[in-house]
């Protein structure tokens, strides 16, 4: 199902759901949040050690938007 998924130029929405199914069934999303999230104190740790400036703050919010995201 997921070969066909990404050899469709144009895939239905029952594929695609078809395919989140399979993910989430498998444990997927779980499994990427937590990677997620080991990646976002990695970064996190990365950060602090620049001095403040709008690009850190930048760099921090995007990180946190990126691991709020629900879609």
């Amino acid at each position: 199902m997921v070969d066909t998924l990404f050899a469709t130029p144009e895939p239905t929405p029952e594929q695609v759901h078809g395919v989140i199914a399979i993910v989430q069934d498998e444990g997927g999303l779980d499994y990427a949040r937590e990677r997620g999230e080991r990646y976002l104190s990695e970064a996190e740790s990365a950060l602090a050690a620049l001095p403040e400036s709008r690009a850190r703050q930048a760099l921090y919010d995007a990180m946190w938007y990126v691991m709020d995201r629900r879609s």
